[in-house]
C-alpha cells in the first residue's frame, strides 16, 4: 500500500508529532492527526544512507529508488519538524541542493549512499545534476548511475550525449545561475550544441547570456561578447529585442538590422543604433497614424481605443488609453513603447505614464490562464525613465505601493485581475529587476 505525502499539509504539524532516534538515525513523523488514519513517515539520516519509509497500520513500505518522484521539494527541508534529520546532512550538500533543483530527495539518497556520487556532486555539481536528470529521464537503474559516476568526467559527458571534451567541463564550471531547474537544463544542453568554446575566455556565463545567444546567435562571433558583464547582458538583450521589433513593425530589412548589430563593438554603439531607430520608429508611427485619417479602415485600426486598463490610475500614474497617446509617450520619453500597441489591443499588456516622483513609463504584463474562468495575473515587466534609464528608488517604491493596492483593481474590467500571490519581498525583487534591467 502506498500513501502520498502532501508537504503543504505538513505545515500543520509540529515538533511534538515527530521523534528522532540518534542510534537508528531515524526521524519518525506521526501523520495520524493529519490523515485521519494510523500512518507515519520515517526518514533515515545521512550516515545510514537517506531513504524514506511509510508505516501504515504496522506495514512498512520502504522507498530506496532515487529516481522516483521526490518526497518533498528541497525548500521544505528548512521546516522545523525536519530539524534533527536535517542536521544529520552535511551543510554543504544542503546548500548545493537548494540551487540544483530537481529530484532533491533522490539526489540526497544517492549522495548519502555512494561516495563517488557525493564527490562528483562536490567537484562538479552541474555535471552531477545533468547526469542525474539524464538518468531519471532515461529510466536508468541506480547501479548504472553509480557506475557512470566513477568514470572520468569526459566519459560522463559522453554517457549523457554531451561533447566529451575538456572545453565542455571548463564551460560547465563557468555557468552561474540563481537556480538550476528543467529550463536551465535544456538551455545548457542546447548551448553545448553550438560553438560554445568561444565563451570559455569569460570568467562567468550567466543564463541570461545563454538566452541572448539563442535569440541572437551571431553574438558568438561578435566582438560584443568580450565587452559584456551581467547588467550589460540584460540591457543588450532589451536593445536587440526592441531594435528587431521596431524594424519589423516599420518594414525594415531584418538581415540589414542584424548585420548592423553584429558590427557593433560595444554596448554604446548598440544603444546609439537603438536610439536612432527609436526616432525613426516614432516618426513613422506618427506619420502612419496621420495618413490613417484619410483612409477609413486604416484609421479605425490605428485610432482604435485601447481596452479598459486593468488597474485604475491616480494623479501620478496615468493609464495610456490610445495609440496616439502611446506614440506620444514614446516620443516624449525617447523609447519604443509604441511597439506594445498590438499586445495592448489583445489584452496582454498595458502601459502607464508615471508623472511623479519622477517621469517614467510603466509596463504591466497581463497573463491569462488557459481556463478563461480563472483569474489572469498582473506583473510589472518594466519601469523606465527617459531613454530607458533606470529610475530612482523613490519611484520604484511609489509604483510598487500603487501596484499592491487592491483598491486600484478596475472593477469595470470583465474579469478580475488579482495581484500576484507571491510575497511582498518577491514583488520588491521583481520591481528592482524591472527598474535595473
Amino acid at each position: 500500500m502506498t500513501t502520498k505525502h502532501n508537504h503543504k499539509q505538513w505545515k500543520k504539524l509540529n515538533s511534538d508529532e515527530s521523534h528522532w532516534c540518534p542510534d537508528k538515525q531515524e526521524l519518525t513523523i506521526d501523520l495520524t492527526s493529519l490523515l485521519g488514519e494510523a500512518v507515519s513517515l520515517i526518514l533515515i539520516g545521512w550516515k545510514q544512507g537517506i531513504i524514506w519509509k511509510n508505516n501504515i497500520d504496522g506495514e512498512i513500505e520502504q522507498h530506496k529508488n532515487p529516481f522516483e518522484e521526490s518526497l518533498f521539494p528541497i525548500s521544505f527541508i528548512d521546516h522545523d519538524i525536519l530539524k534533527p534529520w536535517r542536521e544529520s546532512i552535511p551543510e554543504a550538500v544542503i546548500k548545493r541542493l537548494k540551487t540544483y533543483k530537481g529530484n532533491a530527495f533522490g539526489m540526497l539518497n544517492i549522495c548519502s549512499c555512494y561516495q563517488c556520487a557525493d564527490e562528483l556532486f562536490s567537484n562538479n555539481p552541474i555535471l552531477f545534476w545533468l547526469l542525474f536528470g539524464y538518468a531519471q529521464k532515461n529510466n536508468w537503474h541506480e547501479f548504472q548511475f553509480v557506475k557512470t559516476c566513477r568514470l572520468k568526467q569526459t566519459e560522463i559527458l559522453k554517457a549523457i550525449k554531451l561533447p566529451a571534451k575538456k572545453s565542455t567541463l571548463k564551460l560547465l564550471q563557468k555557468i552561474k545561475a540563481r537556480q538550476y531547474s528543467k529550463r536551465e537544463n535544456e538551455l545548457i544542453r542546447q548551448l553545448l550544441s553550438l560553438e560554445f568554446e568561444r565563451l570559455n575566455h569569460r570568467d562567468t556565463i550567466s543564463i541570461a547570456l545563454i538566452e541572448l545567444i539563442f535569440h541572437f546567435p551571431q553574438l558568438l562571433n561578435s566582438k560584443l561578447l568580450n565587452q559584456l558583464n551581467g547588467k550589460e547582458t540584460k540591457l543588450l538583450r532589451e536593445f536587440i529585442q526592441d531594435t528587431e521589433h521596431m524594424a519589423r513593425r516599420i518594414g525594415l530589412d531584418s538581415e540589414s538590422i542584424d548585420h548592423q548589430l553584429y558590427r557593433c563593438k560595444n554596448l554604446n554603439q548598440v544603444e546609439r543604433l537603438h536610439d536612432k531607430l527609436v526616432e525613426q520608429f516614432n516618426k513613422t508611427m506618427e506619420e502612419i497614424t496621420g495618413r490613417g485619417r484619410e483612409r477609413r479602415k486604416t484609421a479605425e485600426l490605428l485610432l482604435q481605443p485601447f481596452p479598459i486598463p486593468p488597474l485604475l490610475g491616480d494623479n501620478n500614474i496615468v493609464p495610456i488609453t490610445s495609440r496616439k497617446a502611446l506614440i506620444e509617450e514614446g516620443k516624449q520619453q525617447g523609447h519604443c513603447v509604441a511597439v506594445y500597441d498590438e499586445d495592448i489591443i489583445r489584452g496582454r499588456y498595458y502601459v502607464y505614464q508615471v508623472i511623479a516622483p519622477e517621469r517614467a513609463t510603466l509596463g504591466i504584463s497581463i497573463k491569462k490562464k488557459q481556463d478563461n474562468s480563472q483569474q489572469p495575473s498582473l506583473s510589472i515587466e518594466q519601469l523606465k525613465g527617459y531613454h530607458n534609464k533606470t529610475v530612482n528608488q523613490a519611484t520604484k517604491e511609489a509604483v510598487l505601493l500603487w501596484f499592491n493596492d487592491k483598491n486600484n483593481i478596475n472593477q469595470k474590467v470583465s474579469f478580475s485581475l488579482p495581484h500576484s500571490s507571491s510575497s511582498t519581498k518577491a514583488k520588491q525583487q521583481t520591481m528592482n529587476q524591472a527598474g535595473s534591467e
